[in-house]
């Protein structure tokens, strides 16, 4: 095998081998944000239950042990919740999804580009005809 073809094999290979690991961690990045979407359904649910509990108690029925403790930690999920809010908006999770789009785009016309130079004129390989 020639140098050059070896040293090209090496260049092709590295670029799949970094292709792999984007797709594992896209795929890692999709499972953890779903099962953020996902409990934060699981929390809007419960917290709509919890309010129409809240709602229907009768107020002669609502000990002052109960309503300190109620408004303390209702204060602290507000609280919590909050602080996801705030750290969702404060790394702009939407530019850093973009930013890696248009990477992805642009290499995709890369490898588009080095495919059809690859070929014949009069020659198309399969995946660019797709």
């Amino acid at each position: 095998m020639s140098n050059f073809k070896k040293n090209n094999e090496q260049k092709r290979d590295q670029i799949v081998n970094f292709l792999d690991k984007y797709i594992n961690n896209c795929s890692d990045a999709k499972y953890k944000l779903s099962e953020g979407i996902d409990d934060l359904g699981f929390q809007i649910e419960l917290g709509k239950t919890q309010r129409n509990l809240w709602k229907d108690l009768e107020p002669e029925a609502l000990s002052e042990s109960i309503a300190v403790s109620g408004i303390a930690i209702s204060q602290e999920m507000l609280n919590q919740l909050s602080m996801v809010l705030k750290s969702v908006e404060d790394i702009s999770l939407g530019n850093f999804i973009d930013i890696s789009t248009t990477a992805c785009v642009s290499l995709a016309s890369v490898a588009v580009s080095g495919v059809s130079l690859s070929y014949a004129p009069n020659v198309s390989h399969l995946l660019i005809v797709r």
